[in-house]
């Protein structure tokens, strides 16, 4: 709790109960396999609560995908909610206006 001219305040801080962060590995095996590895943190303690190793003969972004359904259908019969964005090291593609001036 933090204090204010001797007064208590409550904490702007939400609470982190049920927030769980993400992060999605895809490594290559070699042309045509990948290695996926999926673990997820919980937020309020810091420990890992699932963590998934597999391997699979889908393209980076396709393998992607089905891991993110995996964690999605954790996150749903878990009650967790994903706090923020899902972190990975593939490349995915981004829509983003351009803002360029034509005369």
């Amino acid at each position: 709790m933090m204090k204010l001219f001797g007064k208590g305040i409550a904490p702007d801080e939400p609470s982190q109960d049920g927030k769980v962060l993400v992060r999605i590995s895809i490594d290559r095996v070699d042309r045509q396999t990948r290695k996926v590895k999926i673990i997820v943190v919980e937020r309020s303690s810091g420990r890992t609560i699932y963590k998934l190793r597999y391997t699979t003969q889908k393209s980076d972004r396709p393998a992607y995908f089905e891991a993110e359904n995996y964690v999605k259908q954790f996150v749903i019969d878990n009650d967790y909610v994903i706090d923020g964005r899902i972190s990975s090291n593939v490349q995915l593609p981004v829509i983003q206006n351009v803002s360029t001036r034509m005369r």
